[in-house]
Parts: structure tokens; C-alpha cells; sequence
């Protein structure tokens, strides 16, 4: 293990835009301080901001693959693959844990490397919930969150939430929320982790279910998404297309109700929820305490 004492640090992440990746921000640049030396984008040109010299923590989001920094020292702190290549782990990396088993199967790291998505420190931070929580929310994955969604969720009645808002935001229309349904993945473990009940749906074409799987292996629970119509708005004048949105969208409005009206919100179990969170705290815990030396 890399002895990081005293070192000035960078964190790897996707460029802002989605909540599920802000969370880097949220959990560990502001607990960095004076390390903190800024943010490597994720980009073809990501490696043109890292110096062979450098530290740079690899902690949430999807983003173990080709694009990760060649240069640099890489410390890896809950990260997952599912995108593009995998990473080749050498003498540049210090694995502290991956997302989930298939993580690790995928990079030669022994199981014992998989704990669970490290979002899951949201537990430890205060976010109040309202006397009641009556709303349901819906949490579309960011690629695919656009006006007709929303126009279709709250015309049911439902809570529409943009993962492409600033995090306060979405945190705050979450915790009104007795259960969500969740296309974002970090939408489902941030719900997770505050103890709101959640169900997953897909109608992204190209989901990636192996990073699901991957996570919910780590709580005990199969993924199995309920099947949604895909909705996408359309500048077109023609009729046609026109006609072919509206049918999408009261076809979506069907299958929102029928999950609404059969839908088993779920959780993952306390036992492995505490588990989970205590050995992601002690990792945490460790690097910074390193860190601060």
C-alpha cells in the first residue's frame, strides 16, 4: 500500500451534470480540504491533467475503463467498470475496494476487493425528511431525462426528478418521498442508503445492466427492472411523429399504473446495509486518516 502522507490529491469523475457523479463532491472533495488539487474530467484528453506524480482517487461512478488516467498514482475507492475496457491493475493502483464482485471478477481482484457503491456514506450525513413523505418519485437515468417525461410523471400525480439538477435539489425532492422509481442507478442507491424504498424500471435501449447487477449483489437483491416504453422529444413537424409520441406516452402512462397499482417497493436488508456501511466507513476512514497523517 502506497504511503499517501502529506500528499495533494486529485479525484477522476465525470464531468458535473449528473447527481450520481456530484456525489465525489459531495462525500470526499469537501472532506479533503487543503489536499484537494482539483478534478480530472473523464475524457479522451483525461490524461493530459494528470502528472506521473500525482495521487488520484478513484472512488464513484462507472468509470474503471480505458479512459482512467494512465499517469499517476491511482487509488481506488469504490469505483466500478461496465463501460468500455477495463483497467489493467499494476503497480500504479491501490485497489481499497471495488462497487461489486463483478467489479472485481472483471479486474483479477479477489472477492474480499467488492464491498458496495460507496454513495452509500449518504447515511452518515443529515438530510431531514419531512413529518410526512407522501410523494412517489421517479428518477429517470440523465441520458434519457427529457420534457416528455416529466410531462407524463407529473401528469400522474408523481415527482419528477431531473438527476441533471444540483444535488440539494434532488436530495430534497427525494427525502419527500415515501418510495421512488428509479431508472439511475445512483438513484436507487442513494434512495438505498436513506433508507427509501425503491423499485428499478428500464427504457434505455442500452441499459447497462451489468453495473446493476454488480451493485445489487453487494445488498442481496436481483435485479429485475420493470420494462418502460422509451420517450424522446422530437422537433419534427411532422404529423406523424407527433401522433407516435402521444401513443408512447399514454402507453407509458399504462405501465406506470400497473406498477404503481402491483409494484413491491424494496430494500436492501438492515444486517447487510449496516455491513456494508461500517466497511466503507473504515476505508474511508483509513485514506483520510493517511492523508492527514
Amino acid at each position: 500500500m502506497t504511503n499517501i502522507r502529506t500528499c495533494i490529491v486529485k479525484i477522476f469523475r465525470v464531468t458535473p451534470g449528473n447527481f450520481g457523479d456530484d456525489l465525489n463532491e459531495i462525500l470526499i472533495e469537501k472532506r479533503l480540504g487543503a489536499h484537494f488539487n482539483g478534478n480530472v474530467f473523464l475524457s479522451q484528453k483525461c490524461d493530459y491533467q494528470v502528472n506521473q506524480e500525482d495521487q488520484v482517487i478513484v472512488a464513484i461512478g462507472t468509470i474503471l475503463n480505458n479512459l482512467t488516467p494512465k499517469s499517476g498514482h491511482k487509488i481506488v475507492l469504490g469505483a466500478g467498470t461496465g463501460y468500455g475496457d477495463p483497467v489493467v491493475i499494476d503497480q500504479d493502483w491501490d485497489v481499497r475496494f471495488v462497487r461489486g464482485p463483478l467489479t472485481a471478477k472483471k479486474l483479477g481482484l479477489p472477492a474480499s476487493k467488492s464491498i458496495t457503491d460507496p454513495a452509500i456514506l449518504l447515511a452518515d450525513t443529515v438530510y431531514p425528511r419531512p413529518e410526512r413523505a407522501d410523494d412517489i418519485g421517479y428518477i429517470p437515468h440523465h441520458a434519457v431525462a427529457n420534457s416528455l417525461w416529466q410531462e407524463v410523471i407529473e401528469n400522474m400525480g408523481l415527482k419528477y426528478i431531473d438527476p441533471r439538477r444540483d444535488f440539494d435539489s434532488v436530495m430534497g425532492d427525494m427525502v419527500a418521498c415515501k418510495w421512488v422509481i428509479a431508472e439511475a442507478m445512483h438513484g436507487a442507491i442513494v434512495a438505498d442508503a436513506l433508507r427509501i424504498p425503491w423499485v428499478p424500471v428500464a427504457s434505455a435501449e442500452k441499459i447497462n445492466t451489468f453495473k446493476w447487477h454488480d451493485w445489487c449483489s453487494t445488498i442481496g437483491i436481483e435485479y429485475s427492472p420493470v420494462s418502460l416504453t422509451s420517450l424522446w422529444p422530437t422537433t419534427s413537424p411532422s404529423v406523424a411523429k407527433k401522433v407516435s409520441n402521444g401513443i408512447k406516452k399514454t402507453l407509458v402512462t399504462r405501465q406506470l399504473n400497473k406498477l404503481l397499482k402491483h409494484a413491491q417497493p424494496q430494500l436492501s436488508s438492515e444486517s447487510i446495509f449496516k455491513d456494508n456501511l461500517l466497511r466503507v466507513s473504515d476505508c474511508y476512514d483509513e485514506f483520510f486518516a493517511e492523508l492527514d497523517g
